[in-house]
């Protein structure tokens, strides 16, 4: 293949994907307001799909070695978060880790109790759904260190360790299979995403796009997305 027909292949047919455009979601938490787990979605500023990899023993019948997988596994799950000035992200993240142990007592509860569904969706630069993967069984494992410096004025980040059980994933058609035909976001939400540019280089506060523009009120607005489970919803 020339490199004028790859261009053309990854400019007219393909595309590229862009780190920037995805959206994270986080299904039902027993005993957690379900209020502010709405609004997570536009504090969510960076997100990782974990490795997975194969556990394997040495075994040998004859001559060299073969490494024999026996177990998969995962990688945690990592987030980090904007905190807002009210501190409601990580009290949302300190609330879920207390739905694991109780604070009182100290005892661990249920693990259908605290454990939950995460989606994570990434998106074209036209907002259109391209790759799904859904995680099963997910609790909080760590809510990660808050660094403070006089020398710095940069927005505050928390990261998040999620683990899970296992995984699901798709492309385009497993999208459609799951959540139908209609836009999985709305005009509000496709005006956050297409300006997201702006809204990282508003260095001072770059929370005043949001919440001077209907964003918010368009995200809490969002039909209930269409899953399998049907445990994640948008509306409250």
């Amino acid at each position: 293949m020339t490199l004028t027909a790859f261009r053309e292949r990854v400019i007219n047919n393909v595309g590229l994907s862009r780190r920037n455009r995805y959206i994270v979601l986080i299904g039902n938490i027993d005993g957690i307001n379900t209020k502010f787990r709405d609004d997570i979605l536009l504090f969510c500023e960076g997100a990782q799909l974990p490795s997975k990899s194969f556990a394997s023993n040495p075994h040998r019948m004859f001559g060299e070695t073969r490494q024999v997988p026996y177990e998969k596994l995962f990688n945690e799950l990592n987030l980090s978060f904007y905190v807002d000035n009210d501190y409601k992200v990580k009290d949302f993240f300190e609330a879920w880790m207390g739905t694991v142990q109780n604070r009182g007592n100290r005892k661990f509860n249920y693990y259908d109790s605290y454990t939950t569904t995460v989606e994570m969706i990434i998106l074209d630069v036209a907002d259109n759904p391209k790759y799904r993967v859904r995680f099963n069984e997910v609790y909080i494992k760590e809510v990660g260190d808050m660094d403070y410096n006089y020398g710095h004025r940069d927005i505050q980040k928390l990261p998040i360790k999620l683990v899970f059980r296992n995984e699901n994933y798709g492309g385009p058609q497993n999208i459609r299979e799951n959540y139908g035909d209609a836009p999985v976001i709305t005009d509000a939400l496709s005006s956050y995403t297409g300006e997201f540019d702006s809204f990282q280089q508003n260095g001072d506060n770059p929370f005043r796009f949001l919440f001077d523009s209907a964003v918010v009120q368009g995200i809490r607005s969002l039909k209930p997305v269409r899953t399998d489970l049907g445990t994640i919803k948008l509306r409250r």
